[in-house]
């Protein structure tokens, strides 16, 4: 499979796309056009998190080997690099704390534009891809 890269340390694909509705809320925010899909046929990998763009070619694939829970292989095409943008946002998130829904903030100016942050303006969330045409602080 294309961009396909050895188990490594990451975090674990249900931390990202799990149950967790405050990180997928984050996740979500900070990475603008992506979606993901979980497959449990066993055709692949036991676990296999599927990650693509919604305007593009790109794609990530996570897979569990059912056995390690420390390192899971990846593999990636495209002009994103979907996973790694999924580790970036998640990393934020776990050194902010954490933090739950309620006390992120989304300002929308009249032309569309947003600027979300978390408790104050000072503290922005990141935006890990910016779509040409749309402006995000981050």
């Amino acid at each position: 499979m294309a961009g396909a890269r050895p188990p490594r340390p990451a975090p674990r694909p249900w931390a990202v796309a799990g149950d967790d509705l405050a990180a997928q809320f984050h996740i979500g925010r900070s990475v603008p056009g992506a979606w993901h899909s979980w497959d449990t046929s066993g055709d692949e990998a036991p676990v296999r998190l599927w990650l693509a763009d919604t305007d593009g070619p790109s794609w990530a694939c996570v897979d569990w080997d059912g056995e390690r829970s420390d390192a899971f292989s990846t593999r990636q095409f495209g002009a994103r690099d979907l996973w790694d943008e999924m580790e970036q946002a998640h990393a934020w998130w776990t050194a902010a704390g954490h933090p739950e829904i309620e006390r992120y903030r989304m300002p929308v100016t009249a032309d569309g534009a947003h600027s979300p942050w978390l408790d104050t303006p000072e503290t922005v969330v990141p935006i890990t891809y910016v779509r040409e045409g749309r402006e995000h602080r981050g």
